[in-house]
């Protein structure tokens, strides 16, 4: 019994002695998300690798990793392990995130122990790895209502564009022109029978404009602002899918970015709206630059027949009645009409009040 005891002793001194002899620079750890952009609610899998990159084996490691969970809270989440010489583990993880934004993956942290539990020492091994999740699509009674409330019967060709053809100019009638184009108006004006006179819109190109200057105290109002991304994302899907070329314009700030509010050149396809998508994820509830500017710059990209798509939330300091295209002109006059001068056009403005109500001006 007595020589059975000491052998035990000397096989545990000899593992003790195996597993302090541990350099800690011979061990490797990363972890990162096998997507950069996902879906609300949508599974995803992260990748974690874990190498003993030594001759002797590691009887015993602890993993650390503080995944993302909530907006910026992290969760904690520990696993143990044991490395042969020269081993590398793969582990993989199912992750799914639910609100909108920028997330963040940094590495972990290796705690590794002796054979007896006497010693321990920790490894940290720092990165940053992210994730953007994109804002939730309006659902289909919503998007419905909004796109449906906006058009009626009319398809989105011909609701953004009111003709195929722009209007330049009226010619006297000379009886061989069809009845359609007719001027009424002009032909009152001038007493005899006045006709349009078109030019082909070749570059049929929409400004989708998001505007996130509302005034301080509702840059903390989540409700409307989550709104506000959803309604964007979800016309430019609606854009996408109706074969519409768009550009995109914004005063947001977006995390990550060294510049401040976008500019994502008129285009169509899914590269387009992956670009505008994921600028909608990134975004966070401050504007770079104000309303008015935001209007300039529209008015500056824009060209005549070019429609332009306003989504924004309700000014705070606008009542009721003050939220109409008239309000509007009324607080941003010059600007609008630069901008509808620029594309011979009155804007559209998608309105998203405090409880998400979408209004169409």
């Amino acid at each position: 019994m007595g020589v059975f005891l000491l052998i035990l002793a000397e096989i545990a001194l000899l593992l003790e002695l195996v597993s302090l002899y541990r350099p800690k620079q011979l061990l490797y750890m990363s972890s990162r998300p096998l997507v950069k952009v996902t879906e609300p609610d949508r599974e995803f899998q992260m990748e974690t690798v874990v190498e003993n990159r030594g001759r002797m084996p590691i009887l015993f490691a602890r993993l650390i990793e503080y995944l993302p969970y909530k907006g910026s809270r992290s969760q904690k989440v520990t696993s143990n392990l044991y490395l042969m010489p020269r081993e590398r583990v793969t582990r993989r993880r199912t992750l799914t995130l639910s609100q909108r934004g920028r997330y963040f993956f940094h590495g972990g942290v290796l705690e590794i122990g002796d054979f007896l539990g006497l010693t321990q020492s920790q490894r940290a091994f720092f990165q940053t790895e992210e994730v953007v999740v994109l804002p939730k699509p309006l659902d289909k009674a919503s998007l419905s209502k909004t796109m449906g409330g906006l058009m009626g019967d009319r398809s989105v060709q011909r609701f953004i564009w009111e003709d195929p053809m722009l209007t330049i100019g009226f010619n006297d009638y000379t009886g061989r022109e069809p009845m359609k184009k007719i001027s009424w108006t002009r032909t009152a004006q001038a007493g005899r029978l006045m006709v349009k006179t078109y030019d082909v819109t070749e570059d049929a190109v929409v400004s989708l404009v998001v505007n996130t200057d509302h005034g301080q105290r509702l840059s903390s109002d989540g409700l409307m602002m989550e709104r506000l991304f959803s309604t964007a994302r979800s016309i430019a899907e609606e854009l996408e899918a109706s074969g519409i070329r768009y550009r995109f314009i914004t005063n947001m700030r977006q995390a990550g970015q060294d510049y401040q509010g976008s500019y994502i050149p008129a285009g169509a396809g899914q590269s387009q709206l992956f670009r505008v998508l994921t600028a909608l994820g990134r975004a966070t509830y401050d504007s770079a630059f104000s309303f008015q500017k935001l209007l300039e710059k529209t008015a500056s990209y824009s060209q005549m027949g070019q429609r332009a798509l306003i989504v924004t939330a309700a000014p705070s300091s606008f009542s009721a009645e003050e939220l109409s295209l008239n309000g509007l002109s009324a607080a941003y006059g010059q600007a609008l009409g630069r901008l509808q001068a620029a594309c011979g056009l009155k804007p559209l403005v998608a309105v998203v009040d405090r409880k998400g109500e979408i209004t169409w001006l």
